[in-house]
């Protein structure tokens, strides 16, 4: 009796996530829903890029529907990619190279619902400005993108080192997130944006760090002031006195320095 208790026990433990069978049939089931939904909803994933919107949608509508499921499907899928490759070193033959056809699906399907929420936030941007809230979903959904290649890497390449590669992806990204100049692409997207439409929001512009004030003081010249009410406000919020060495920082120093220089006559530096 312990015997058979034991073995039942084993058996139990035995089938998990990780069971080649199991797994097979999980993914089968979530690619067949992902092919048929992305093939019936195509033209609404991507048609707004060529003027097709669902009936009483505006681009703003379109952009913000869905987004954050698609973001959060595609991490379901990414987890359950991980989990899938355990299952990969127990089959064999042809059990397994299903099970490694179907995880390349699920990539491909991963890929699509992604490629998608990220051109959907593109419209949105375009529609009304960049923020940093948006600059860094776009940084996530493309970390995002790189995830889901390397662990599509692994599938037939098991000797692959897969957390090393996402350790040092990590950090790369970390690194790059902090010296890319956020502010300065965020600016740059703004004006351009401008330039094109005409729409500008001059107060989330100027409110950005002291590194692209020189570069929105240019651009408030160009265009005969647009931004000269915001800097002259951003510089009333700077001034301070003297302030001693350990609380000395060189950006705003330089920012108040311009600031004070571009409206020279209007504001005496202190």
């Amino acid at each position: 009796m312990g015997q058979k208790l034991e073995a039942a026990e084993a058996g139990e433990e035995g089938i998990g996530l990780d069971d080649p069978v199991i797994i097979t049939t999980v993914l089968t089931a979530i690619n067949a829903v992902y092919m048929l939904f992305v093939s019936v909803q195509f033209s609404y994933l991507f048609g707004a890029w060529d003027g097709i919107l669902p009936e009483n949608s505006t681009y703003a509508d379109y952009a913000r529907s869905g987004f954050l499921e698609l973001i959060l499907v595609t991490s379901i899928n990414f987890a359950i990619l991980l989990l899938s490759l355990l299952a990969v070193r127990k089959a064999g033959g042809i059990l397994k190279r299903v099970i490694q056809l179907l995880l390349y699906i699920l990539v491909l399907c991963s890929m699509v619902m992604l490629y998608s929420a990220y051109s959907r936030l593109t419209l949105y941007e375009e529609a009304y400005g960049y923020t940093y809230i948006r600059f860094l979903v776009h940084a996530f959904m493309i970390f995002l993108g790189l995830l889901l290649v390397l662990a599509a890497v692994r599938i037939s390449r098991e000797p692959f080192p897969l957390l090393k590669c996402y350790i040092v992806l990590g950090l790369l990204s970390y690194v790059l997130m902090n010296y890319i100049g956020m502010d300065h692409i965020i600016a740059k997207q703004n004006i351009q944006r401008y330039e094109a439409s005409g729409t500008l929001d001059a107060g989330y512009l100027a409110g950005l760090s002291a590194d692209v004030v020189p570069e929105l003081i240019g651009f408030s010249k160009q265009e005969k002031g647009i931004l000269d009410e915001a800097l002259r406000s951003r510089l009333s919020e700077r001034a301070q006195p003297k302030q001693s060495w350990p609380s000395f920082n060189l950006a705003n120093h330089r920012e108040r320095r311009a600031l004070a220089e571009y409206f020279a006559g209007e504001v005496t530096q202190k």
